[in-house]
């Protein structure tokens, strides 16, 4: 299958390419297995977007995943980001966001979990 990406169209990684990919990241001592799995996630998935994959604090998440760990529409997440209670990620030089962190996901689900 492929995928059109940011640089152009190319066809998702062999299950080899990945093992192989898996070992040397296995060999970086400073990932967690975490971290890996994400990274993994990000490049098998072939268009620069990691899915199903756990984020980690000071992760950056995109909008529709902050919705759906918060368990509400992606219109919420603005909401939220707008009242100060979630931290938007920008490049620099950039006018709309990248993400949103997922520390401040995780501190508002902290805040909140009483008032549930």
């Amino acid at each position: 299958m492929h995928v059109k990406g940011q640089w152009g169209t190319f066809a998702r990684m062999k299950a080899q390419t990945l093992r192989a990919i898996e070992g040397i990241l296995q060999m970086d001592d400073s990932l967690t297995p975490e971290e890996i799995k994400l990274r993994l996630a990000v490049i098998s998935n072939g268009d620069g977007h990691a899915t199903n994959a756990t984020p980690t604090p000071d992760k950056i998440v995109r909008r529709q995943q902050a919705a759906e760990l918060l368990s509400h529409s992606a219109r919420f997440v603005d909401r939220m980001v707008a009242s100060g209670q979630l931290k938007k990620v920008t490049s620099r030089g950039a006018s709309r966001g990248c993400g949103i962190l997922m520390s401040s996901i995780q501190q508002f689900l902290g805040q909140t979990s009483g008032s549930v």
